[in-house]
């Protein structure tokens, strides 16, 4: 599906000629979109939610090593040579990569990126309209926490 939305959005682009300033694309979904905004002179910012992909396939099967918890083919972590040529190729073509941690922007350092094209933001709340109680008093019985998500050893679940 990221693939058809690419493709549908780099078709599009062409008869909004003059009506976009920036494109803010994300991974998996901006190969053709790039290369179509970059005919017509329009910057896209690429989102990089987490790591550079290639940090994160080895960290994660060195992980799965250590622990011995088989990693499955199919996993999104599971080293996947096509998938890693096509985001290294947004990476590469994109004008800006959009980092939400200093984290994420030392994993594209480390892999010979130029600080320049990595924009550092924070994923941000309006603490005006969203705080809390200032009357609040936690219980004394203790902490109790509920996870929802996948259970993958990129998550640390297991510390």
């Amino acid at each position: 599906m990221c693939i058809l939305h690419d493709w549908l959005v780099a078709r599009k682009l062409p008869a909004l000629r003059g009506k976009i300033d920036i494109i803010h694309a994300w991974p998996l979904a901006a190969l053709h979109t790039i290369r179509a905004a970059k005919k017509l002179g329009i910057p896209v910012a690429l989102e990089r939610c987490n790591a550079h992909t290639r940090f994160a396939y080895n960290v994660v099967q060195k992980e799965c090593d250590r622990i011995g918890v088989p990693l499955p083919a199919d996993h999104e972590h599971a080293f996947n040579e096509k998938i890693l040529r096509l985001e290294e190729a947004e990476y590469q073509e994109a004008d800006a990569l959009l980092c939400p941690s200093d984290f994420v922007v030392k994993t594209f350092v480390d892999q010979g990126f130029s600080k320049d094209r990595l924009v550092r933001f924070i994923y941000g709340v309006d603490e005006k309209q969203f705080y809390p109680d200032p009357h609040y008093q936690a219980p004394k019985r203790g902490l109790k926490m509920i996870y929802v998500g996948v259970a993958a050893v990129r998550k640390g679940l297991h510390f």
